[in-house]
């Protein structure tokens, strides 16, 4: 039985819960290192970021965590927006 369709959007973009990075890029100075990255990561999920030196992973991390400034793109934890990217690199 499926559960009753509430008129609000699905898929991953309209869950509330976990760690969301919605088309997340970021660079320094001309040097772009994270292009147009999406991540969900649901509670409880163990996600492993794999990829060559350089591709951007340990940036992706210092974002999430908050310690690089967001520019652009969005992070929401659950319901909150923890950073909202409005400008450009």
């Amino acid at each position: 039985m499926s559960a009753p369709n509430d008129g609000k959007p699905s898929g991953p973009e309209s869950r509330a819960d976990g760690l969301h990075m919605i088309n997340v890029s970021h660079a320094f100075d001309d040097h772009q290192v994270v292009r147009g990255v999406s991540v969900f990561v649901e509670p409880g999920e163990l996600v492993c970021l794999l990829g060559p030196s350089g591709c951007g992973k340990t940036t992706l991390l210092r974002l999430a965590a908050g310690l690089e400034e967001l520019q652009v793109g969005r992070i929401t934890m659950g319901d909150d927006v923890v950073a909202d990217g409005q400008g450009g690199p």
